[in-house]
């Protein structure tokens, strides 16, 4: 029994090969200003210690400055947000919204989706980050 190639390539159609490869492509996430908080006693030790602020659709907790360099985010959105295509979508627009968001290096933030933060638009989104950002003077 032999072997037929069904479809081929047309010769008028242009490759994809050598558009662009994986680590040429400058993705958002490497342009961050800040870096991930990741671990589960890294988030807790930010609920034990940090203090709370509650601005519209975020809380934002700020953590005891322990390191040097970058600041450390963490986003978390709740089940009370939705599915889980919800939460990501809500967790990548915060995530968008804190690159116009001023950080303080070495600081730790955690930041809290309420459920009014599928619904709100990305202006809002952003000022209510900013406003609950500010450091109490």
């Amino acid at each position: 029994m032999a072997f037929v190639i069904a479809c081929t390539p047309s010769p008028v159609a242009p490759s994809s090969r050598g558009v662009a490869t994986r680590d040429v492509v400058d993705s958002a996430h490497r342009r961050r200003r800040y870096e991930p908080l990741s671990g589960r006693s890294a988030f807790k030790q930010v609920f034990r210690t940090g203090s709370r602020r509650r601005a519209g659709a975020v809380t934002v907790i700020r953590g005891v400055s322990l390191h040097e360099g970058p600041p450390l985010v963490g986003v978390v959105a709740g089940k009370k947000i939705g599915n889980a295509v919800t939460r990501n979508r809500v967790k990548r627009r915060i995530r968008a919204a804190l690159d116009a968001v001023s950080l303080a290096d070495g600081a730790t933030y955690v930041v809290v989706a309420s459920p009014t933060a599928v619904s709100v638009d990305f202006e809002t989104l952003t000022a209510d980050l900013k406003e609950a950002m500010e450091v109490e003077k």
